[in-house]
């Protein structure tokens, strides 16, 4: 068994406004899947929403993409999309980037 060890950039929004994640979506554009792996944090559901439509149009991403750069996790995602949210982050090749919390 493979043992791999994950290092990720975790972030707390501290603002209202989704504007405010502009670099995230400007390095997300930029790097793609090159983009280390982020965890951003918020405070309230209605924010982080926001947060998510924001930067999924700023970088061109679709609802349902299979190959999400940006996901979000949050205690009213299903359990089946939140195993699917940490088993691709876990996986070295995963493809999302970005997960808003």
């Amino acid at each position: 068994m493979h043992s791999f060890h994950f290092s990720y950039h975790v972030i707390s929004a501290t603002h209202d406004s989704p504007s405010n994640l502009r670099f995230i979506a400007e390095l997300l554009k930029l790097k793609q899947q090159e983009m280390e792996k982020t965890l951003v944090f918020f405070n309230n559901i209605p924010t982080l929403v926001d947060a998510y439509t924001y930067v999924r149009e700023a970088i061109g991403q679709s609802v349902g993409d299979p190959n999400p750069l940006i996901s979000m996790y949050m205690s009213i995602t299903s359990s089946e999309r939140k195993a699917a949210v940490v088993e691709d982050l876990n996986n070295p090749i995963g493809s999302s980037r970005v997960v808003l919390c």
